[in-house]
């Protein structure tokens, strides 16, 4: 049950990220078209079925907040471009960003700037969330590991000599 819930915030999550996607790009094309940029990509259909089939999987042997968050954002992300493709439409872009990359074609004089949308600031933003979720359950794993071996250690006959000239030594310190 728990496990669902969580399945069901992650993809709630994702719908979130499609919305402001599709909200953003609407409102644009209404208010100001002329500083949206269509064109047409071809993002594979079969790259976001893969992310919906091993995002439960990863969410079930990582179980936190984070790759919950992580995920939803990759999904969002994925399927604001995506579904806007499948529906015939191009890919609108209206958020500048300076060109990160270094270009033999960004020089003095060019325009060196990256356009992107909301779905693409998710898609980037995910990664180090991913990484960081990874990360996170590698460390919480290992000090686990440590905490046991710890306990088998205080619970051996040096392990207690070692508590005891511990808890007769650290009050000296403070």
């Amino acid at each position: 049950a728990a496990h669902v819930a969580k399945l069901r915030r992650m993809v709630i999550i994702g719908l979130l990220v499609m919305t402001a996607d599709w909200g953003t790009k609407a409102v644009l094309l209404q208010v100001s078209p002329n500083s949206t940029i269509p064109h047409y990509t071809h993002p594979n259909p079969l790259a976001f079925v893969f992310v919906l089939a091993v995002a439960p999987l990863i969410l079930r042997l990582i179980d936190s907040r984070l790759m919950m968050l992580a995920l939803g954002v990759l999904i969002g992300g994925s399927a604001g471009n995506l579904f806007e493709r499948l529906i015939g439409h191009p890919v609108t872009d209206f958020i500048p960003l300076p060109h990160l990359l270094a270009s033999p074609a960004c020089t003095v004089g060019h325009n060196c700037v990256l356009m992107c949308n909301v779905a693409d600031l998710a898609l980037w933003g995910s990664v180090p969330l991913l990484a960081l979720a990874f990360v996170w359950h590698v460390l919480d794993t290992a000090g686990g590991i440590a905490k046991k071996v710890m306990m088998v250690h205080e619970e051996s006959e040096s392990g207690a000599g070692t508590q005891k000239m511990l808890a007769k030594e650290l009050p000296k310190y403070g």
